[in-house]
């Protein structure tokens, strides 16, 4: 007789992080949804009032953001401003 195929319930499913798209660990991916380097990139970001400050190579732009009637391309990894589009 054989069992059918059902997911394990007690499985830790994989994550990725939100910033980098990196993995994260079975510990991280519990109570995180990113990772430590994002982390600490995101608390650059708020100290230099909301600029990026991600080396080039580590930049992931994200889409154009509009709230009233500043419009600006935010980083996806530490969520600063990468360049502000309003005119």
């Amino acid at each position: 007789m054989t069992r059918p195929l059902t997911p394990n319930v007690d499985a830790v499913t994989l994550r990725t992080c939100e910033g980098c798209g990196k993995g994260l660990s079975a510990a991280e991916g519990l109570h995180w949804s990113v990772c430590l380097a994002c982390t600490k990139a995101r608390h650059r970001a708020a100290v230099a009032r909301g600029r990026c400050c991600c080396r080039a190579a580590e930049r992931r732009p994200g889409e154009l953001v509009t709230q009233g009637g500043r419009r600006w391309i935010p980083c996806r990894r530490c969520l600063g401003a990468i360049r502000a589009v309003t005119p």
